[in-house]
């Protein structure tokens, strides 16, 4: 996969270590900044992504995204998530089913199942 190279400003890095330090923020958004912080390359500590990974305890396709994301849509969108795509109604046409649709639990004209088997042997 092609390498992106995370080069932060000052302000993007004090905002990223405040919001680590807080706490107080979706755990997606709170490994986002922590993968930026070490993928870091304006600081002498680069590590490389297997490092990130181990260190983080993420997968190696996250790191992957997250530095991709931030030199190809900026540093906002690489800190919160893309929202999915809504999802498709399950049932688009027609009517929707009924237990009395379902076939084998229509009642039968004789009344209720019985409940034991000794009834049912009546």
């Amino acid at each position: 996969m092609e390498r992106y190279r995370v080069t932060l400003t000052t302000a993007e890095r004090a905002q990223l270590e405040h919001t680590v330090s807080v706490g107080k923020a979706a755990a997606r958004q709170l490994t986002h900044a922590r993968i930026l912080l070490l993928a870091d390359a304006s600081q002498n500590l680069v590590q490389g992504d297997e490092d990130i990974v181990a260190a983080l305890g993420t997968s190696l396709r996250t790191v992957e995204r997250v530095r991709k994301r931030l030199v190809t849509e900026g540093f906002q969108a690489a800190l919160n998530h893309r929202p999915q795509p809504p999802r498709p109604d399950k049932i688009k046409k027609g009517r929707r089913r009924t237990k009395a649709d379902a076939p084998g639990l229509q009642r039968s004209s004789r009344g209720p199942l019985p409940l034991d088997l000794e009834s049912a042997l009546r």
